[in-house]
C-alpha cells in the first residue's frame, strides 16, 4: 500500500510504512536525513556529540544490512530521546502523547514487486525523490506506486523543513517575535536630528548614535518594551494554537428547541377545552352599588353607633368572596401559570372577639392617674 497501515505489536497498536521505505535507495536517503536531524535535535537540547554513541561514523559506510541497522538505532534514539517519530515526521509533547497518536512503534514495511514490469528499487526511489505529487487523490488511491511516491515526497518535505527551520522552542516561546517587536519599538521611537545626533522620542534625550538610543529605550523605558513583548507573545500563542492540528476546540452547543405552550398548539386538547361543545353560559353578574357621597357616608357613620360596631361593620363589609375559576374539563391539562388558590392566613376568624382599643386606652389612662 502507499499509505501507512496499522498492526499490533505485543498487544499495542503500531503503524507500518509503505513498502518503498525498505528499498536500498530509501535506506541510504533516510539514514542521511535521520543523522542530520539527530545532530540538530541534540544541539537544541544541549546534548554534546561525545555523549551520543551514534554521532560518529559515516552514514554511507557498510553494507545494506549494516546501514539498515544503523538507521533503526537512530530512529529508536529520535523516538525515545527527543520524542520524534521519523516516519511520521512529527515531534510529540511526550511519550504518552506519542503512544496515543503514533502507537508503540512505526515499523518499516516490506517492498514487494507487483509484476515483471515494475521498475527496480533504485529507479522507484530516485523518481519518487525528484517528482512532485501532482496527481489527484483518486489516482493516488488506485495506484500504489503513485501513492508511495506521494508518501515519500511528503516525508522528505517535512524532514527538511524541520532540519532547516528554526528550533521548535524558539517558535513556540516567541523568542524571535519578541526580538522583532523590540527592534520595531526602538526604530519607531528613534529620531535622527543631525549626522551624529539622535533623539529618543519618549523622553527627548539626545544621543550620538542610534545604538545608544536602542539601549536607552530597552533599559529606561521598560513599560513600553514590556507592552510590545506581551503583544508579540499573544500573537505567537494564537498562531501556535491555530496551527496545532490537535488543538482543543469547544464543542458547539445544539440550538435550543422552541418551547411552545400546549394551549398554543391547535392540535393539543388544551387549545379547545370544551372539545367542540359550546361553552357554558356566563354566571350572573353581581349588582354594583352606586358610589356614595361624603354626606351620605357621614350620615351612615352617625347611624351605626359606637366605634366597635363601625369597625366590625367595615371589616365585615370588606370581606368579599373570591370567585374561583371553573375547573377544566376532564382529560385537559390546566395552565400551570394560573393562580390556583389564595388563603389569607393572617385574617381573623369569624368568632374572634372584637376589641375596642380606644376604650381600653381610656381605662388604662384613668387607672394610672
Amino acid at each position: 500500500p502507499g499509505i501507512s497501515t496499522h498492526t499490533t505489536v505485543d498487544g499495542m497498536e503500531a503503524k507500518v510504512t509503505p513498502g518503498i521505505a525498505a528499498t536500498e535507495a530509501r535506506i541510504t536517503n533516510d539514514l542521511a536525513q535521520a543523522t542530520t536531524l539527530m545532530h540538530q535535535l541534540d544541539k537544541e537540547r544541549g546534548i554534546p556529540q561525545e555523549d551520543n554513541p551514534l554521532s560518529g561514523g559515516d552514514s554511507h559506510e557498510g553494507t545494506t544490512t549494516e546501514r539498515t541497522a544503523r538507521l533503526d538505532c537512530i530512529i529508536y534514539y529520535l523516538r525515545y530521546v527527543h520524542d520524534f517519530c521519523y516516519y511520521c515526521a512529527e515531534q510529540y509533547d511526550g511519550g504518552e502523547d506519542m503512544l496515543r497518536l503514533c502507537g508503540a512503534c512505526h515499523l518499516r514495511g516490506t517492498f514487494i514487486v507487483a509484476d515483471s514490469e515494475t521498475r527496480s528499487d533504485t529507479d522507484i526511489a530516485s523518481s519518487s525523490s525528484s517528482s512532485t505529487s501532482t496527481s489527484t487523490s483518486d489516482s493516488i488511491t488506485t495506484n500504489p506506486a503513485k501513492a508511495a511516491e506521494a508518501w515519500v515526497n511528503h516525508l522528505d518535505t517535512r524532514i527538511q523543513a524541520r532540519i532547516n527551520g528554526p528550533p521548535v522552542y524558539e517558535v513556540f516561546a516567541g523568542i524571535q517575535a519578541q526580538t522583532q517587536a523590540i527592534d520595531e519599538v526602538c526604530q519607531t521611537h528613534t529620531k535622527q536630528i543631525e549626522a551624529e545626533k539622535f533623539r529618543c522620542a519618549l523622553c527627548q534625550k539626545l544621543f550620538r548614535s542610534e545604538v545608544f538610543v536602542s539601549k536607552h529605550i530597552v533599559l529606561k523605558h521598560e513599560d513600553v518594551i514590556h507592552s510590545a513583548k506581551t503583544k508579540a507573545l499573544e500573537d505567537v500563542y494564537f498562531e501556535n494554537y491555530m496551527a496545532d492540528p490537535r488543538r482543543i476546540t469547544p464543542v458547539p452547543l445544539p440550538p435550543p428547541l422552541p418551547r411552545v405552550a400546549p394551549w398554543a398548539d391547535s392540535s393539543h386538547p388544551a387549545a379547545d377545552p370544551y372539545r367542540g361543545h359550546p361553552p357554558p353560559p356566563p354566571r350572573a353578574a353581581r349588582p354594583v352599588s352606586p358610589p356614595h357621597s361624603s354626606s351620605d357616608r357621614a350620615r351612615s357613620e352617625r347611624s351605626n353607633g359606637s366605634s366597635s360596631s363601625r369597625s366590625s361593620h367595615s371589616r365585615g363589609s370588606d370581606r368579599v368572596a373570591v370567585r374561583r375559576p371553573l375547573p377544566p374539563p376532564p382529560g385537559v391539562m390546566q395552565d400551570p401559570r394560573a393562580m390556583r388558590d389564595y388563603v389569607d392566613l393572617d385574617a381573623p376568624t369569624e368568632d374572634a372577639p372584637q376589641i375596642d382599643y380606644r376604650t381600653a386606652l381610656k381605662d388604662y389612662t384613668h387607672s394610672s392617674e
